[in-house]
């Protein structure tokens, strides 16, 4: 009876929490909506990762109706869906789920709400992406008539209007949104946890990007989609849904080499440049850089750290075949290795059962 006392009282708090941060965000006209995409998802987590998914949904529910009494339409799309991120990121955080596919999950999970509401609430509220889509090609066309003007290139200024034709910025519009939706759930991963953690709860530990050691043909996979979207912006053929799969798929591969890039870059100077001082500093300035000046070199370093040994030389750990969560892969049952280990064990069972017996024997003799 206490603990159900107990749970009602968090599970009203929970809601008045999400309340105030409607209503804060109605009194200041939505100027400070963008900062609460973040927070609306954290009230929520905090009562899933106490109370599992189950006992979650009638909060869920009472949120639901808060939301549409207190905001607005847009405002409550965006709430409910934070809402429903965070009950997931709980639950996980609840059933002590791995927190690397945790991650996963509430990134995909944010952007699909992004891609939903941009056409979703655009059909509703009478926004007209098409004007927006056409004013944004206006500006992008006059700054790289600037930029030619300045450089004295027409030839670059003739390319580039080649390429911005309308379905492009479309595509290039589609592929901003995911990759926001998904640095959004990066951050609202990372906020939640951080405040987990200020509350006391028992939070798994993440597994370390640096530690994290992803299946070695996601490198030259990755190298090769980033290839196929490169072709498919240069030579626009084919029905428009796979062109839009194609450079998607190879905006991620991009954004997943670089990624992987900056992390063996810093590992490489920690390893040359030990210590604190400058040498931190140029830790952090040095892969920076490379991302804003040399992209393509960044992704080289990716698919290297990946499809090579050079993550073992940096993390100092002996060459060995890991699995996708970077645990040491099993032989497969059958296998020439499997036997051949097996073999070993039941030789070394042996040895111990010898040893066991000569120490009984001798221990016998000198009774």
């Amino acid at each position: 009876m206490q603990e159900n006392t107990k749970k009602l009282t968090f599970g009203a708090m929970i809601v008045a929490i999400f309340g105030v941060l409607l209503l804060v965000n109605r009194q200041t006209a939505g100027l400070l909506e963008e900062m609460f995409l973040y927070m609306f998802p954290i009230p929520m987590v905090a009562f899933s990762a106490r109370y599992d998914w189950k006992n979650s949904l009638p909060v869920l529910v009472c949120m639901t109706l808060i939301s549409f009494l207190f905001g607005t339409f847009s405002t409550s799309f965006y709430a409910i869906s934070g809402a429903v991120t965070g009950l997931v990121l709980g639950a996980r955080i609840y059933r002590r789920k791995d927190m690397t596919r945790t991650m996963a999950i509430v990134m995909v999970l944010t952007a699909a709400a992004n891609l939903l509401s941009t056409y979703v609430l655009a059909s509703v509220m009478g926004y007209d992406l098409a004007a927006d889509l056409s004013a944004m090609e206006t500006t992008m066309q006059e700054a790289f008539g600037k930029a030619a003007e300045m450089s004295g290139n027409p030839a670059t200024y003739e390319a580039a209007l080649q390429l911005l034709t309308p379905e492009y910025i479309r595509r290039l519009f589609l592929i901003s949104i995911i990759v926001m939706g998904l640095i959004q759930g990066f951050l609202v991963y990372q906020l939640s946890l951080l405040i987990l953690r200020r509350l006391r709860y028992h939070v798994p530990k993440p597994t370390s990007l640096a530690e994290f050691a992803p299946p070695r043909w996601t490198g030259i996979a990755a190298l090769v989609l980033f290839f196929g979207y490169s072709f498919s912006v240069m030579n626009p053929q084919g029905p428009e849904i796979v062109q839009l799969g194609v450079q998607a798929a190879g905006m991620l591969a991009m954004v997943y080499l670089m990624a992987f890039g900056y992390i063996a870059v810093w590992m490489w100077m920690r390893k040359l440049m030990p210590g604190g001082g400058f040498s931190r500093i140029l830790r952090i300035l040095v892969p920076i850089l490379m991302l804003l000046a040399m992209p393509q070199v960044l992704m080289l370093a990716g698919v290297f750290y990946i499809s090579s040994g050079f993550r073992n030389y940096l993390t100092g750990k002996p060459s060995q075949k890991e699995g996708g969560n970077g645990q040491p892969q099993k032989p497969a049952p059958g296998s020439a290795e499997a036997r051949l280990q097996e073999r070993r064990s039941k030789r070394m069972a042996s040895a111990m059962q010898l040893m066991d017996d000569y120490s009984t024997g001798r221990q016998n003799q000198e009774e």
